[in-house]
């Protein structure tokens, strides 16, 4: 609202200022004549009096309005302040309570953010050291076997009495037990459910396994089948007795069966049962097979003998191909076994050596038992490794701890007084059986924990960093170790 300012003549000294000059004018002529010279004095006096108390007025009024015109823009500076942004004002304007009071927000928003991130680092860490026990399928079993376990009466330890299991027949597939006896195959959960299970009728089954699936096998028969965790694919039989098989992660697999006019002879079919490759050896009888992840080539090892010497051979398959890419031959050395740690190496391991050969080139690096025993030895195809226990005397006690990296060459090794029946690997640790103990050692050598595991124990298998499988005479049991 703007400030009206009063007009002169509305005072009450204006008019009173009117009354008195007009009462005196009463007596004054009036008349058109010209008025004598006292009256004219008269009359200039009375104005120069009214127009001196006009400017006195005037200046007392434009005091007030000065006051008044202050004290309103007094109060628009102050409520345009309870409005005004700080980060508007230039820094020596702004009041300095005001800026303490905003570096102390900015202060605790820069803490409660590295608190954050501190927290994140932590539980990244957690998980990455933890990752076998927070894994998707750890976690879907909790949740569908353990917190919400319908038949809760499934659980450790599994009773196999009068069952023939194998410590070749016992492994695990991520977080599940996989086991095949001479009348079933078998797999289960963590917490001891079961999830599939078929009835087999197999004198020799053996038993392979890969990322996805598992194959059962009758040694010296003509009888296998294939499976996933929980159901059944396939139930066959080959043309020919079966020497040794495998399945790839793709779902391709290989039999390798006596063959007439050979020795024996390797079949390859895909995942739809079609055979895709196919080579008969006439020089060496198969031992092993291995499949490579993605089902396009195989790693075979052979024995033979010359003049009453033992001579091992491994070749290596591109099924592109119709020769072998690879041959080598390891004379005076019997392979147990041969496996592909990836696509580009395989290991074998062998009575007197054992091997890195690499799948396109050939090239082997071997390292030597130097006259020592072999005990046990696990291949991890999860890891890329394998893992050997040699035995320093000849009862099979005062064992050496060998561990191999991806590219076959020996990592790191260590020595125990112990006589190992079976070993296990998972990531960097090892579990070691010998007797009624398992042991728990980090692959440097240094002892983490051991557990009893009970009489008549013949196999042990890691499924997280500190908890395994472990199969006797009668039952099956999870070691928390």
């Amino acid at each position: 609202m703007k400030n009206k300012g009063r007009r002169f003549s509305d005072t009450k000294e204006y008019k009173e200022i009117i009354y008195e000059a007009e009462s005196q004018d009463a007596s004054i002529p009036t008349s058109d004549d010209d008025p004598d010279e006292d009256v004219v004095e008269y009359r200039r006096k009375e104005a120069q009096k009214v127009r001196e108390r006009d400017e006195r007025l005037k200046k007392k009024n434009d005091e007030k309005m000065e006051k008044i015109i202050r004290k309103r823009q007094k109060q628009e500076r102050h409520r345009e302040r309870k409005v005004l942004s700080y980060e508007d004002m230039p820094l020596e304007d702004v009041p300095e309570r005001e800026t303490k009071k905003k570096k102390s927000k900015l202060n605790r928003k820069r803490v409660l953010i590295a608190i954050a991130i501190l927290l994140l680092l932590s539980l990244a860490v957690f998980m990455f050291v933890n990752a076998d026990v927070l894994s998707f399928d750890s976690v879907k079993n909790f949740f569908k076997y353990g917190l919400f376990n319908e038949n809760s009466d499934e659980s450790f330890p599994i009773e196999v009495q009068g069952e023939n299991i194998s410590s070749g027949n016992f492994d695990s597939m991520g977080q599940y037990l996989v086991f095949a006896s001479d009348s079933r195959l078998a797999t289960v959960n963590n917490y001891g459910r079961t999830v599939y299970t078929s009835s087999m009728a197999l004198s020799t089954p053996v038993l392979v396994t890969s990322k996805d699936y598992i194959m059962v096998y009758n040694l010296g028969g003509t009888g296998f089948e294939i499976d996933t965790l929980d159901k059944n694919i396939l139930s066959s039989t080959a043309e020919n007795k079966i020497v040794v098989a495998d399945i790839s992660d793709s779902g391709t697999y290989a039999l390798v069966t006596q063959y007439d006019g050979y020795l024996s002879k390797l079949y390859v079919y895909n995942k739809e049962n079609e055979q895709i490759f196919a080579y008969s050896y006439a020089d060496y009888y198969v031992t092993g097979v291995s499949l490579n992840s993605s089902g396009t080539m195989a790693a075979v090892s052979g024995i033979s003998a010359l003049d009453g010497v033992e001579i091992s051979a491994v070749y290596i398959h591109d099924f592109t191909e119709k020769d072998p890419v690879v041959f080598k031959e390891f004379p005076g050395d019997f392979l147990y076994d041969i496996s592909y740690l990836s696509d580009s190496m395989v290991c074998a391991v062998g009575s007197t050596s054992a091997y890195g050969i690499k799948a396109h080139s050939g090239d082997v690096e071997t390292t030597s038992y130097e006259g020592r025993t072999l005990t046990a030895y696990d291949i991890n195809t999860d890891t890329d490794t394998f893992s050997l226990s040699l035995s320093r005397s000849g009862d099979g006690r005062n064992c050496d701890i060998y561990n191999f990296n991806s590219s076959g060459r020996l990592s790191n090794h260590f020595s125990t007084d112990l006589r190992v029946i079976s070993l296990s690997t998972y990531k960097n640790h090892v579990a070691v059986l010998s007797a009624d103990t398992v042991y728990l050692y980090a692959k440097d050598g240094r002892k983490i924990s051991e557990k009893g595991a009970g009489l008549d124990t013949h196999a042990v298998s890691l499924f997280t960093s500190s908890d395994a499988y472990v199969l006797s005479s009668s039952n099956i049991t999870t070691l928390k170790l």
